[in-house]
């Protein structure tokens, strides 16, 4: 009541002296709300937008004026692996070619302008950091062997089309056998008159001076070279100046995990990412196997990793020349010798398999010219495991009384409606009344203070 008069009071005070006027303002939120205005935009790579803040200059005062100002102001800090695009954040798709893939040789080895290619995968990263960072690949023929000489290309292979004992040449005092491409082979005739042209000089003939093939059968021949009678029958074809025996050539492949320690067999467990060593055996019976050529096929989600290792009796890392996947000439393995080819890979990341178990199987080709086309095959299964950190929710009831009851509960609900309905919680109900009045007799009593306040800083 007091507080009132005293109000009433001022107020009087005020009209009496003839002089009232209205102030621009008192606070900064009598000029306006501060607030954002326009639309977020991207500034130093991350959101902004403008603020608009406004000021009271010489509040209460009869100079007192209003005024605006707007501030770019930071929204959100884009964070690593983001960049700022229209004003908002969105990831980043790649920084770098690597983020994009693997570059790589893809596919199988075939002919183009008589050499051997294959296709080789390239990957690109586009505005590379940025947010319209983009990935792209192209594939392209690379060459991977160069067919030289009497070489042609066919089936992704270098081969050499000559015939064996095309045409007879002296070479020193003999006469020599030579394949079509040039090469010399066996010997025709000792010559000890000499050798002219492609012939001995003659003068006089020995009988059964040397055998020599002829068919299927081996011919004994006069020093002059003179065909006489058969010497032996070759079932089993004759070459040279001797028959041919039976012989085997056996092709093996084993695969070991580097990764978890297992040993060598036909078929091995791995998990993506796992290290494999592969291991190809080679081995001749009593014959001599010639012009040996062996490639390995790689299926997809196993990566050439190298350390490629070729051993053989008297000569443990020599005598060969290319690489497992365009392929190894071995030249010749001599009879009751046994080669060994080892390399390495890796399995693709777990992104490139499924769930479960995928099998990858590996092929090696080896070309003889005794034996033709021998293949061997090792298998690889891989197992991506099923999403870890599952976690166990109890959806059943927990065996305790107290908790599972629905009973309990229910009752308590009664018992609560029953005591209202009784007037039990009348008591607590007008003192919440009372609270309620006092709180409301407080916030007028600050309202009237403020308001006197204003009027006397008039």
């Amino acid at each position: 009541m007091n507080k009132i008069i005293i109000l009433s009071i001022i107020s009087l005070s005020l009209f009496s002296a003839g002089s009232v006027y209205a102030c621009a303002c008192y606070s900064n939120s009598e000029c306006g709300v501060d607030v954002y205005v326009g639309s977020p935009f991207c500034q130093d790579d991350n959101v902004y937008q403008n603020y608009k803040t406004y000021t009271c200059h010489n509040p209460g005062e009869h100079s007192a004026y209003c005024t605006n100002n707007i501030v770019a102001q930071l929204k959100t800090s884009c964070t690593s692996g983001q960049a700022c695009s229209n004003g908002s954040c969105t990831g980043i798709v790649c920084s770098n070619d690597s983020d994009c893939g693997t570059s790589r040789i893809t596919g199988a080895l075939f002919c183009q302008n008589g050499d051997v290619y294959q296709n080789y995968i390239s990957y690109t990263c586009n505005n590379p950091g940025t947010a319209s960072s983009y990935c792209a690949n192209s594939t392209t023929a690379q060459l991977q062997i160069d067919c030289v000489g009497n070489q042609t290309c066919s089936n992704g292979c270098c081969v050499t089309d000559c015939t064996n004992h095309s045409y007879k040449q002296c070479d020193g005092n003999s006469v020599y056998w030579f394949d079509s491409c040039g090469k010399r082979q066996g010997i025709v005739q000792y010559c000890p008159n000499g050798c002219s042209g492609n012939s001995c000089i003659e003068n006089y003939c020995t009988n059964n001076s040397y055998k020599s093939c002829v068919g299927s059968s081996l011919y004994w021949f006069d020093s002059c070279g003179k065909q006489q009678g058969i010497a032996q029958y070759c079932p089993n074809g004759c070459s040279g100046s001797q028959c041919q025996s039976v012989g085997t050539l056996t092709v093996t492949k084993t695969v070991r995990n580097l990764t978890s320690g297992s040993g060598f067999s036909t078929s091995a467990y791995a998990n993506p990412s796992d290290m494999l060593m592969f291991m190809i055996t080679l081995q001749s019976a009593n014959q001599d196997v010639q012009n040996v050529f062996v490639r390995d096929s790689l299926p997809a989600n196993l990566i050439y990793s190298n350390q490629l290792v070729v051993a053989r009796p008297n000569n443990a890392y020599g005598n060969y020349s290319g690489d497992i996947l365009s392929g190894i000439n071995l030249n010749t393995i001599p009879a009751g010798q046994t080669v060994t080819i080892t390399y390495q890979t890796q399995v693709a990341s777990v992104a490139n398999f499924s769930y479960g178990t995928t099998t990858l199987n590996n092929n090696v080709n080896v070309i003889s010219s005794v034996y033709g086309n021998l293949n061997a095959m090792a298998s690889v299964v891989v197992t991506r495991s099923a999403v870890l950190g599952a976690s166990t929710i109890a959806t059943g009831l927990t065996n305790n009384f107290w908790l599972d009851s629905f009973v309990l509960p229910l009752l308590v609900v009664l018992i609560i409606i029953v005591m209202w309905r009784s007037g039990v919680f009348f008591g607590v109900e007008k003192w919440f009344d009372n609270k309620k009045k006092i709180r409301r007799n407080y916030h007028a009593e600050k309202e009237l203070s403020n308001r006197i306040k204003q009027i006397a800083g008039r």
